[in-house]
């Protein structure tokens, strides 16, 4: 049997695209999410809120955009994420969402090195 090597490339060509799309996607769908959380909370869309949920989802954004929440000083920091911490978020995912990618060892969303 005779092995077209041609075809073989082709076909490892397209089976790693698909996977690299699939690590794209979910990476994106994990950032929105988080987003949308934490835009129903600065907008009041929601009369309850799991707090550890939105801490946690301030912590991922913080970590990895690197802009950081609005914080209320008290005894203890309160996160008080505002208008202007949602469009840094936003404005930095529009600008680097292409380095964005689902890391399924680590079960986490990274930013590729340019």
């Amino acid at each position: 049997m005779r092995i077209n090597y041609k075809y073989l490339f082709v076909f490892i060509v397209i089976c790693t695209s698909c996977k690299s799309t699939k690590e794209i996607d979910k990476a994106n769908q994990v950032f929105n999410e988080k987003i949308e959380l934490i835009q129903n909370f600065v907008r009041l869309r929601m009369d309850t809120i799991n707090g550890e949920k939105l801490y946690s989802d301030i912590l991922f954004l913080e970590q990895l955009t690197g802009i950081k929440a609005d914080v209320t000083q008290s005894f203890d920091p309160i996160y008080n994420p505002s208008f202007k911490n949602l469009k840094a978020w936003k404005e930095w995912y529009k600008a680097n969402k292409h380095l964005m990618y689902w890391d399924d060892t680590e079960q986490k969303v990274k930013l590729k090195k340019e």
